[in-house]
């Protein structure tokens, strides 16, 4: 039986938050796998809601960092299993089943990487995204590192670039790629993922730039001229967005993300 090591990382977050994450955790049905919670320094009111949760995590470290990618490092240093997942507070497994479907089937001799499907969480509805194809990790991710297993081995050798702040987990899944690593697809939901809330999210042209870092065209001339062209659409859109009654921009987010899903 695979043994899987869980890393969640959290800074000052709210007991709801905190509990949907967990609670997917500890329901699973799987039995073979280990719950590490890295924490950020967090304040006292996240750690007295983390205690809830005391006698269910395996290995719990409460430290200033150096950003998500740097608190996952750590929880790499500190995982046992021959497969990690990190789940971020706020998302969770899309059911308690999950760990079951993906180490209960079988798992290619040559596979390093195993990702599957999405549930967005969104304001409006949950639809799903659907992982891409994998030539498509040359140019942007082709599924959320909340819905991927990783062997534990590649990532203690290839910890994550803790210089890419925002998208250090594309930086190491496209070097995976370009270096032949296994993948494989399951056709099913692995995670619910918070998407308005992320980091991508918050900081969408940071996490641009850096993905065209890694993808070696951050200093093609093109790619300036349509980034440049990107940011100011971005911003006029973003302000018209704002004028738009509420029920109308639920309208428009559903149908740009049925459209992205396809």
């Amino acid at each position: 039986m695979h043994k899987v090591s869980i890393v969640v990382v959290c800074l000052n977050e709210s007991l709801q938050k905190i509990s949907l994450t967990l609670d997917s955790i500890i329901e699973q049905t799987y039995p073979a796998f280990e719950l590490i919670f890295i924490d950020g320094g967090s304040k006292a009111d996240t750690l007295t809601a983390i205690e809830k949760y005391n006698k269910y995590i395996d290995c719990f470290l409460s430290e200033p960092d150096r950003g998500i990618f740097d608190a996952m490092n750590k929880g790499i240093s500190l995982a046992t299993g021959e497969w990690i997942n990190f789940m971020n507070i706020g998302d969770s497994f899309e059911n308690k089943h999950v760990l079951s479907n993906v180490f209960t089937s079988k798992i290619n001799s040559n596979t390093g990487i195993i990702y599957g499907d999405t549930s967005l969480l969104l304001s409006w509805g949950t639809p799903v995204l659907k992982a891409k194809s994998l030539n498509f990790l040359l140019r942007d991710m082709n599924f959320v590192h909340q819905s991927a297993f990783v062997l534990t081995s590649l990532l203690k050798d290839n910890l994550f670039d803790i210089k890419f702040r925002y998208t250090a987990d594309y930086n190491f899944f496209f070097t995976m790629y370009k270096r032949n690593v296994g993948f494989q697809y399951f056709e099913l939901i692995v995670s619910q993922y918070d998407s308005e809330n992320s980091i991508s999210a918050k900081h969408y042209i940071s996490v641009t730039i850096e993905k065209a870092k890694i993808c070696g065209i951050y200093t093609n001339l093109n790619w300036r001229c349509n980034f440049l062209f990107f940011t100011v659409h971005s911003h006029c859109k973003a302000i018209f967005k704002k004028l738009l009654p509420n029920e109308l921009r639920y309208q428009l987010r559903k149908w740009n993300y049925k459209r992205l899903s396809k």
